[in-house]
């Protein structure tokens, strides 16, 4: 909605509107009412003549937004399409899908949201709902059915958090140990296959992403330098792309973990070769040769959880495991952030912040060690040791330490010595 107002700190008047794309803007629109009226009519013609595509003009967003999500399958991630397919079915559909889409208004989708957070609906819920929403509606503007963007920017009266954070449930240290002795156990009564024995632990040992650890070939495997190179990952679908960051990385190995992976791939080589291949497609062959079935990644590992008499957590819950016990244990952030593959540090604190030690201790004191190992001294002084040096002190007195003497001193000191 515009409007105009007088600035507070010159006598001027500007115009506040949004344009088509949703982009809020401020302009100088003169320095009387009048002329600030003007401006706004403007504004607001220029708003009601942008053309609107007439072949959809009483489309609904029910159907727009059912079409647009066939349309983008093959453009967004299957994890996020799914996303926005649930919640548009679950929450926009119900409340706002008879709503043709070119008379939504921001008062709509404000109504909406807090209808939503009053029903019981956690913050972040609410943010994905906008974000589905929103990019929607993004298209719309596209397509010509709407000026701009109701969905965009923030709304008053919905409390809507600044930063989400995710659930994050690591198995604490007790668990975690509890898991990898289960798993040693199960490999031992046969009761589980090799494969998913070290899927898992790779997962509990160096907090890959499960899609990126669906993905990795015995090449990736650096053994003699203890790494794995993470340089893709699987969707749902089965198909092999970028990982999530769309970057590579090199993770460390434990020795541990190397010496299994060592013993797991001498088995998996040997496997492959009883079918004519002198070395597996993939570290972990699913039916067929094929990528390993996430779903019966998910079945296997709840499984294990009931073996190990655990309560429930995601297979994801193993890389929030595996960061929250480094951190924990004081190893540097950027070190975790690099093993995790984040973009940016900011990202591994804002989810893994509450593990990182934060003990009452006056770090300040470290500062006073480095004087405390060389005793009186300062950082400047070094010991004079030389029969040449304590002579001079003897005879004339001065510094007892010093670095170096200069050299008009030292020559008449010397003269003086001779």
């Amino acid at each position: 909605m515009a409007a105009i107002r007088k600035r507070k700190d010159r006598d001027v008047w500007i115009v506040d509107y949004r344009d088509a794309t949703g982009k809020r803007k401020r302009e100088f629109a003169g320095t009387t009412r009048e002329e600030a009226e003007q401006a706004l009519a403007k504004v607001i013609q220029m708003a009601t003549e942008t053309p609107l595509d007439v072949r959809d003009r009483d489309i609904s967003l029910k159907e727009y937004g059912t079409r647009w999500l066939e349309s983008a399958e093959g453009d967004l991630a299957s994890r996020t399409h799914r996303s926005y397919k649930q919640l548009f079915t679950r929450h926009i559909d119900p409340t706002l899908g008879r709503k043709k889409v070119r008379e939504l208004r921001r008062r709509d989708v404000r109504q909406f949201l807090a209808t939503k957070r009053q029903g019981g609906l956690g913050k972040n819920s609410i943010r994905l709902i906008k974000a589905t929403l929103s990019t929607i509606l993004a298209q719309a503007v596209e397509d010509e059915l709407l000026q701009a963007n109701p969905a965009l920017g923030r709304f008053r009266g919905v409390r809507q958090p600044g930063v989400s954070v995710a659930d994050v449930n690591p198995m604490d240290q007790e668990q975690s140990q509890g898991f990898d002795e289960t798993l040693t156990r199960l490999q031992v009564e046969n009761r589980i296959t090799p494969l998913y024995a070290m899927f898992f632990r790779l997962l509990h040992g160096t907090g890959v992403r499960p899609s990126e650890a669906r993905a990795l070939q015995p090449g990736h495997l650096d053994l003699v330098k203890g790494t794995v190179g993470v340089e893709q990952s699987a969707d749902l679908h089965n198909r092999i792309k970028a990982t999530k960051t769309e970057e590579t990385r090199v993770v460390d190995l434990s020795a541990r973990l190397r010496t299994r992976l060592q013993e797991y791939l001498s088995r998996l080589t040997l496997e492959a070769m009883a079918h004519g291949k002198a070395q597996p497609d993939l570290l972990f062959p699913g039916d067929a040769n094929g990528l390993l079935d996430e779903s019966q990644l998910r079945k296997v590992f709840k499984w294990i959880l009931q073996q190990a008499m655990l309560p429930h957590f995601r297979v994801y819950d193993l890389r929030h495991t595996y960061a929250s016990r480094l951190l924990s244990a004081g190893v540097p952030l950027l070190y975790v952030s690099k093993q995790l593959g984040h973009r940016k540090p900011t990202t591994t604190l804002k989810y893994y912040a509450k593990w990182i030690p934060s003990e009452d201790r006056r770090y300040v004191d470290t500062l006073d060690a480095a004087f405390e190992k060389v005793g009186t001294k300062d950082w400047h002084q070094v010991d004079i040791t030389e029969k040449e040096g304590a002579e001079v002190v003897k005879k004339f007195g001065g510094p007892c330490r010093g670095r170096t003497y200069g050299p008009l001193i030292k020559s008449q000191l010397l003269y003086q010595l001779s």
